[in-house]
């Protein structure tokens, strides 16, 4: 038995240094292939562990960019996309001619038809079309007393 094992006999090979460890691989004590190993184990660990506080940062800051605007501050339309369905053609189109009235029940016709209610997606569908209708014939008022 080398002075080397002896002094490091009923230590365990992983609390060592990696100095420590690779003196005892090279002198074959027992357990150095070991803790050899686990070197490359806890690098890979660490760039792991590094990476995954990485991506919580950048989760955390995307979070708070969302956050920004206080719920106060938002318009309608913000409110409005915000919700299920809100970014859907139809809602995204009523939303830039101005109507909003008319983007929110685009909106609930289709959560209830995602939802598989036809009775209430075929009724509010036919609000949808009134508003509509009423809203392009005050559009074309309004453009006449321009």
């Amino acid at each position: 038995m080398s002075k080397f094992s002896k002094k490091f006999m009923g230590r365990s090979p992983f609390n060592l240094s990696d100095s420590t460890r690779n003196a005892m691989a090279s002198a074959g004590t027992k357990g150095a292939q070991e803790a050899a190993m686990m070197v490359a184990k806890t690098k890979k660990n660490d760039a792991i562990a590094e990476e995954v506080d990485k991506l919580g940062e950048k989760i955390k800051d995307a979070k708070t960019a969302k956050d920004e605007v206080s719920p106060a501050k938002k318009t309608k339309e913000d409110r409005i996309r915000g919700k299920k369905k809100g970014t859907t053609a139809s809602v995204t189109n009523r939303l830039n001619e101005g109507n909003i009235k008319g983007a929110k029940l685009a909106r609930r016709t289709a959560v209830a038809s995602s939802k598989g209610k036809k009775a209430k997606a075929k009724r509010l569908q036919r609000k949808v079309d009134d508003q509509d209708s009423k809203f392009f014939k005050d559009q074309v008022n309004r453009r006449r007393e321009k």
